[in-house]
């Protein structure tokens, strides 16, 4: 019912204002079947791009990001978020609808972080914003500017609807008196709310024995959570010994792999993922179910197919809450299972040759699929793919393409076989595998997060698949489309952080030197990814089998890292220690010329810090940009390694070639603590770099009164400019300000056009 209203109030507020540029618009219908996708970033961007949308010329701002962005890059958080503010201050007025907020999911605080996003732009710029949600909106109820309505559907509606729903089950037919029952009971549990009364209509229509309904009918009078009710009395039925044990088994595995699933199943996937027999290599065709009719005679209306885009899903956001809390309950093996499947999928013999072979692109036909069916696998430059408008990064993490075959793969489908491909287009005998195996994109790309951390890593399944080299490496092309370069089974879980699967494999074969100290196609070793995991236990065999501490990454992100700056980096004070004890260079650098002390102070571990420093890790090394460790650690606000570094003498008024200090960057950063100890050691409270800025003028432009009290307490000198960069800095924090600001200057503009006119 709220989705139908807030479809009206789009279509009303699009038809009222389609004829005027200077108002922008942008809605968003939030799904928990898209709860993996739909993050602070990608709803912002999507709102951002619609705004766009609305403007007769693209600004030379959003042009500029969009030259920046292009390629595999998607632009920064901050970013987006500077665009949109200034793409909002464009309209002289904006409105955002956000329908189903409480749809998103609240793990990870995503929720809260874009309803905050949202109130923040609302306060700081005219805009107005409409939200629906079953659940009470943090920081928008009850505050001045916000008016909350309840949407209750009628009671002669829900009556209605539920007298429908319940005639559809045989225990109802021809019984008046026992409809009316049923339905007055629903209707005085459901307190007018839509969704509790179709579910309980929906339930109450599957029972077959008038005992057992009455017995639901008197829990749900006596419940304070319905949907906890509904979907207890539910899951008992299905696991009732009055079920027939495949049926109880097919419902409880659907139910599992549903839930589980690290994107939405589609029909075909999930009849390949059911098909699988435990400890078989080989793949019976026969075993194929017609999913859409399991769900239907054992999931008791749980799961439902979403004809949209031919995918199984949960009933509602409200069973996925359900099971968040309850799923153990019911598969406590669940992970484990779905896990297992996903490997044995991957170890089926259909795969033993290995990744599909290559070609030159230029020899793929440019016609349908099934035109080139025969062909071979290529892979495609991905200069040659087209970026045609801000749409390539506004939708967040998938990339849209064009690579000019008929349209028929225009564009990534978020649910389909292709939705993971980055900037290359897969192969053609790649896409007539994964076609033909419609499972092996999802178990190629996500087989390690269901079993990472668990026992399931060292199964004789697991292992048996990481010691076969071709199917290996057929996974790991499906995993990234790109290329069919050998991969090893070690490799892999290192790559994947599967630390007892690695310390198994490293007991149990002893590589050759040339192997242990081999990159992989990313242009790591694997000893790089057991420190970065802070597997001790895996350091040390590599060690002790003869890899090379001091073997610096091609990573394009990580280039010139050691395996000591990647546990640096991450802070893994243990085993920092185990490869500084196995000849590591302590002041090994990578390509910015930063240390293991710099990246000790990106992680904030003040204990890596101070082993690196006993061990003879220099303080003063600079990196490209001629930052010291104190700088970067003051401006990362860590105050311990600050402390670390100041004891042993470090130069605290230190600067770089652009005249920065270490008080400067903490003033700017807001780092109250840092800034009061390098203050104490006799840090210039005057110093001014090269723009002619103070840490005065610093702390005031991002609003820090608290340094800037620590200054002036110091003698740090007050001017003007100061002043109007604090006044500045507070307007775009306090509520509403910055459009009153606007609204002022509007008016006192036309204020003085009319005085001048009467003059």
């Amino acid at each position: 019912m709220a989705t139908m209203i807030t479809s009206l109030v789009v279509s009303h507020v699009l038809e009222k204002y389609k004829d005027d540029s200077g108002i922008g618009m942008a809605y968003i219908y939030c799904q928990f079947a898209r709860h993996q996708e739909q993050t602070p970033e990608y709803l912002m961007s999507s709102i951002l791009r619609q705004l766009v949308g609305r403007q007769s010329i693209i600004q030379d701002i959003v042009k500029s990001l969009y030259r920046s962005a292009r390629g595999n890059r998607c632009p920064r958080p901050e970013e987006m978020s500077d665009l949109l503010e200034t793409v909002i201050s464009s309209f002289t007025r904006s409105i955002i609808v956000v329908d189903a907020l409480d749809e998103l999911t609240s793990h990870n605080g995503v929720r809260d972080k874009f309803v905050s996003k949202l109130l923040a732009i609302c306060k700081k710029f005219e805009v107005k914003i409409f939200m629906t949600s079953r659940v009470p909106i943090k920081g928008a109820s009850g505050t001045r500017s916000s008016t909350e309505r309840a949407i209750c559907a009628l009671e002669d509606d829900m009556r209605r609807s539920i007298r429908i729903k319940l005639e559809d089950g045989n225990l109802f037919c021809g019984k008046v008196d026992l409809q009316e029952k049923v339905t007055s009971k629903i209707l005085r549990a459901a307190n007018g709310v839509y969704l509790i009364a179709m579910l309980y209509a929906e339930h109450m229509s599957l029972f077959e024995e008038p005992g057992e309904l009455l017995d639901a009918l008197d829990e749900i009078d006596h419940t304070s959570d319905p949907y906890k009710t509904v979907y207890e009395q539910t899951m008992r039925r299905i696991t009732s010994d009055n079920n027939p044990k495949n049926k109880r088994n097919l419902a409880l595995t659907i139910l599992c792999y549903s839930f589980l699933a690290k994107r939405p199943l589609r029909v075909d996937e999930l009849s390949h993922a059911l098909a699988i027999k435990a400890g078989s290599t080989s793949f019976d065709k026969n075993r194929i179910l017609d999913v859409s009719e399991a769900i239907t005679r054992s999931c008791a209306g749980l799961v439902v197919l979403d004809k949209t885009n031919n995918t199984v899903k949960m009933f509602h956001k409200t069973l996925y809450d359900y099971l968040v809390e309850y799923h153990t309950k019911w598969f406590p093996d669940g992970e484990k299972s779905f896990g297992m499947t996903c490997v044995g999928y991957l170890s089926l013999d259909d795969f033993a040759d290995g990744p599909c072979p290559e070609v030159d692109p230029s020899s793929l036909s440019s016609e349908s699929l099934d035109d080139f069916a025969d062909g071979s696998c290529s892979e495609v430059d991905s200069s040659s793919l087209s970026s045609k408008s801000l749409d390539d990064f506004a939708d967040g993490p998938y990339l849209k393409v064009d690579p000019g075959r008929n349209g028929e793969f225009k564009t990534i489908d978020r649910y389909g076989v292709w939705s993971k491909v980055q900037a290359q287009d897969k192969s053609t005998l790649l896409r007539k595998r994964f076609v033909q195996y419609p499972f092996y994109e999802y178990a190629a790309q996500h087989w390690h997060e269901h079993i990472r951390g668990s026992d399931s890593e060292t199964t004789d399944v697991v292992l048996r698949f990481l010691a076969d080299g071709k199917k290996v490496s057929a996974s790991r092309q499906a995993f990234d489309c790109t290329t069919s370069i050998e991969t090893t089974g070690i490799q892999v879980a290192a790559r994947f952080s599967l630390e007892r699967s690695l310390v198994h494999c490293l007991q149990r074969h002893r590589l050759p030197l040339h192997y242990v100290n081999a990159r992989d196609r990313y242009g790591r070793t694997i000893l790089s990814y057991a420190a970065e995991m802070n597997s001790m236990e895996a350091v040390r065999l590599l060690v002790d089998a003869g890899a090379d501490p001091n073997m610096e990454s091609e990573a394009r992100e990580f280039e010139g890292f050691t395996p000591l700056l990647y546990a640096a980096h991450r802070g893994h004070e243990d085993t920092v220690t185990v490869l500084l004890d196995s000849g590591a260079d302590v002041n090994s650098k990578d390509r910015l010329a930063q240390n293991a002390l710099a990246h000790a102070s990106h992680s904030k571990s003040q204990a890596v810090a101070r082993i690196l420093l006993e061990r003879g890790c220099d303080p003063d090394s600079e990196d490209h940009l001629q930052r010291n460790t104190l700088l970067l650690a003051a401006k990362e606000g860590c105050e311990g390694i600050v402390k670390l570094l100041l004891q042993r003498g470090a130069q605290v008024n230190y600067k770089n070639d652009r005249g920065e200090t270490p008080l400067l960057l903490a003033a700017q950063g807001g780092h109250v603590g840092v800034a009061e100890l390098l203050l104490k050691h006799g840090a210039q409270v005057n110093y001014k770099n090269g723009s002619g800025e103070t840490p005065l003028l610093l702390a005031a432009r991002c609003a820090s009164s608290e340094v800037m009290a620590l200054l002036i307490a110091e003698g740090a000198k007050k001017t003007t400019e100061v002043s109007r960069a604090y006044k500045k800095a507070l307007k775009q924090r306090r509520t509403g300000e910055a459009w009153l600001s606007r609204r002022l200057q509007c008016l006192n503009s036309e204020y003085s056009s009319s005085r001048s006119i009467q003059a």
